[in-house]
């Protein structure tokens, strides 16, 4: 007979991680769950604008726990642990804490888990469409709830420099080794080759042919040819046509506490425009490359003070994407 944890974990396994990794690992004992990260599956070579994506990630899982926890009647008792992780540790299971289901006398208002299932990511062209600002303005409110705030634009000149900042950090990235290397491991140049292990970032879903992918990600002197890095850049272009509207996450992002709550707001923002048949695509290295992360800062003319943009992404309607592969439930659960 299916648990509870069983039909969370249904739910919950469709979260987004970076390069669709999924790193959360679980051990169930009764309606309580010990969680972990498995630093095998992290993504250490962002240095300090990257590791911190791993609690972003686990904070991510954990509401959409809470989320499909909610839809059967149970509360969920936190106790977390926001020890920094450390990719150099023997021990490869991270610990993040424990979730412990408590049945609700009351049922529990949120959003629909459906949601956690339709949810995808759309790297395809988006119609010319303007996001409503009626919209905008819920995922706002949204935001604020975790001491987030939501920003974006519709300005062409501008929403042309936030997708050209994101076509440079690519080339800025692959100028790295290790960026080239971690990359590189997630690839999926075909459908059998991103099935079997269910993770990863397919040709398919990245739309580009398996065998193109393969050559201009595996040899990276193609880049460094002026005429050849002119047409990958065509490629990149092609695939932004139609963008209306890019949106930015700022808010405290300085220890492991905050990057789990501004995890778990990004997800309900992304949650909540997707009600609305709306669609992201997270240029995620725009942050944790530092030099992109400058330009950023300076396109968008915003002052981080205290706080830091720590989410980029372009939102807006396209054809339905298609759905990333995802490992099969056994996995995610340790013995």
């Amino acid at each position: 007979m299916p648990t509870p944890w069983d039909t969370i974990l249904s739910y919950a396994r469709r979260y987004p991680s970076p390069h669709n990794t999924q790193p959360i690992k679980l051990r169930i004992d009764g309606l309580s769950a010990e969680i972990f990260y498995d630093l095998d599956l992290g993504l250490p070579a962002g240095d300090a604008y990257g590791i911190p994506f791993g609690s972003v990630a686990a904070g991510i899982f954990i509401e959409t726990v809470s989320i499909a926890a909610h839809s059967l009647g149970y509360s969920v008792a936190e106790r977390l642990d926001f020890t920094p992780m450390d990719f150099t540790s023997g021990d490869r299971l991270h610990p993040l804490g424990v979730l412990t289901l408590e049945p609700s006398a009351e049922p529990i208002d949120d959003l629909a888990p459906d949601l956690l299932l339709s949810r995808r990511t759309s790297r395809l062209r988006y119609e010319q469409r303007p996001v409503p600002p009626a919209v905008m303005d819920e995922a706002r409110r949204m935001a604020g709830n975790y001491d987030q705030t939501l920003a974006g634009t519709s300005e062409r000149r501008l929403v042309d420099e936030v997708i050209a900042v994101n076509q440079r950090t690519l080339f800025y990235d692959l100028e790295k080794p290790a960026m080239r290397e971690e990359i590189q491991g997630y690839l999926r140049y075909s459908e059998r080759q991103a099935r079997t292990p269910g993770d990863g970032l397919s040709a398919r879903c990245l739309g580009l042919p398996g065998p193109l992918l393969r050559v201009i990600m595996g040899n990276y002197w193609v880049w460094k040819i002026p005429v050849l890095s002119a047409g990958l850049k065509q490629i990149y272009l092609r695939s932004m046509r139609g963008v209306a509207h890019v949106a930015w996450m700022k808010g405290p992002f300085a220890n492991e506490r905050d990057y789990t709550v501004a995890g778990r707001a990004f997800l309900r923002v992304w949650l909540l425009l997707s009600s609305h048949g709306l669609y992201l695509h997270p240029f995620g290295s725009v942050i944790t490359n530092p030099r992109s992360h400058r330009e950023l800062v300076a396109a968008v003319g915003e002052d981080e003070g205290t706080d830091m943009i720590w989410m980029l992404f372009r939102v807006g309607y396209s054809a339905q994407p298609p759905e990333s592969h995802r490992r099969e439930l056994r996995e995610l659960v340790l013995g």
